[in-house]
């Protein structure tokens, strides 16, 4: 059977036929060689344990087929059964271990051939698999007279090899040695009858013409990446640049208004200085005035206290009489001073009251400008960080080689070297047909 006849061949719709030919070898195998044979019952409940998701159901398989081996194990279905238990937990060195188990109890399977190999290959051991595809095809009749089912299967075998080389010649070219590979080619195809050299060539093609679709599509995809790459480049540096260039402009506006700001604030504080210096040569003329008349009074004072003194310590009644008429016109003028003092205060504290305005309109005008400057500087400055990244950005992305290597052209070109891409394994199908294949 081929791996991939029941799924991606188109050229191959022969299922039924190798079921039925499957099932007779089996039949046979458990025939000559069991003492007790596995029932259909058993193998689709092992095959449900290890179908079955979660982390408890390896260990639920294990257990169930290691039952199995020992009450059936003559019977190889059962550890073919768990080859694909194995491949479907993507446990594959167990499975390859388990397949040679069986090959070494039916050497003639090509079922199991083409699972070891197809495992071999997966796991990019091609020299051992090169070695096996030889081994498999020495199994080959000679001639091509054999039952029809038979030589369908050794066909299927046959266009297998072809789509395993086809995979090692081109998008695996690189892991085996081409003189070697090349030579077991020609060794295993001379040994092909017409037929299956026919098939062993269509497999090939299928493969190489695949592969080559598939290196066309990643080699659009990865040029189309470089072209919308460098457009994308090209379109980062001159928004970059037109960033750039905005804010320069910006910066030179607000160097502009910065400029304006200062200016208007100048202005407004030399008008303010203006009205408050009349207003400060006044009231240092008012506090000289004040001053003055608080020395008079000082002497005014001063002189009736001493004729105080005077008229106390006089004992003459006129006398007492001229003291304190002294006393009373040095009163009068005191008073007179007292009224001079009072208005010039008062006049001083008016001004005083003008020339604080003056200070609150000041405070206020550099307040006003102070928060517009600072926010104007600070708008400079984030312009000029703002320009440096857009350099530092514009000098990286110049330094930048456009490739066309995208996750889209890479995930493109693992697809174009799986192996799985072109040879999918059939396990559905596998399924089915072993559990066909018992009672």
């Amino acid at each position: 059977m081929s791996i991939t006849s029941l799924t991606t061949n188109p050229f191959r719709h022969r299922v039924l036929t190798f079921m039925v030919v499957s099932s007779l070898a089996f039949a046979l195998s458990a025939t000559e060689d069991a003492r007790g044979e596995v029932s259909r019952k058993e193998l689709s409940k092992l095959f449900e344990l290890g179908w079955q998701p979660g982390p408890e159901a390896p260990a639920q398989a294990d257990a169930f087929f290691d039952d199995l081996a020992k009450s059936s194990k003559f019977d190889a279905r059962v550890k073919y059964a768990y080859v694909l238990v194995r491949i479907k937990q993507r446990k594959f060195p167990d499975a390859l271990k388990l397949v040679r188990e069986v090959l070494s109890a039916e050497p003639k399977n090509m079922h199991a051939w083409q699972t070891q190999i197809w495992l071999e290959v997966l796991k990019k051991d091609f020299g051992q698999a090169l070695l096996d595809m030889d081994k498999m095809t020495e199994l080959f009749p000679a001639d091509e007279n054999a039952d029809a089912d038979q030589e369908e299967t050794y066909r299927d075998a046959a266009e297998f090899c072809g789509r395993v080389f086809g995979y090692l010649d081109g998008p695996a070219g690189s892991g085996s040695n081409e003189a070697t590979r090349g030579a077991l080619r020609k060794k295993i195809v001379a040994r092909l009858t017409a037929a299956r050299k026919t098939a062993f060539d269509e497999g090939r093609d299928e493969v190489t013409q695949k592969y080559l679709e598939l290196t066309d599509q990643k080699l659009a995809s990865k040029e189309k990446a470089k072209e919308e790459g460098e457009e994308d480049k090209e379109q980062k540096l001159k928004d970059l640049e037109t960033e750039k260039q905005e804010a320069a402009k910006r910066e030179s506006t607000l160097s502009e208004r910065r400029e304006k700001l200062q200016s208007e604030m100048k202005s407004e504080l030399d008008e303010l200085a203006k009205k408050d210096k009349p207003l400060a040569e006044e009231y240092n003329r008012l506090d000289m005035r004040a001053a003055v008349i608080r020395n008079e009074l000082g002497l005014i004072n001063a002189e009736i206290g001493r004729i105080q003194g005077l008229a106390n310590a006089e004992k003459d009644q006129v006398l007492r009489a001229r003291y304190f008429a002294e006393i009373d016109r040095l009163s009068i003028t005191a008073g007179r001073y007292d009224v001079d003092l009072a208005a010039v205060q008062r006049r001083g504290a008016t001004i005083m009251n003008q020339r604080q305005d003056l200070q609150r309109r000041g405070v206020q005008t550099q307040e006003k400008y102070g928060t517009q400057l600072g926010g104007a500087n600070r708008e400079a400055s984030d312009l000029r960080r703002k320009t440096q990244r857009a350099a530092g950005q514009e000098k990286k992305i110049k330094g930048q080689t456009v490739t066309g290597e995208t996750p889209q052209v890479r995930a493109k070109s693992a697809q174009a070297g799986a192996f799985v891409t072109y040879e999918p394994f059939p396990l559905e199908q596998e399924r089915q047909r072993l559990l066909d294949s018992v009672r």
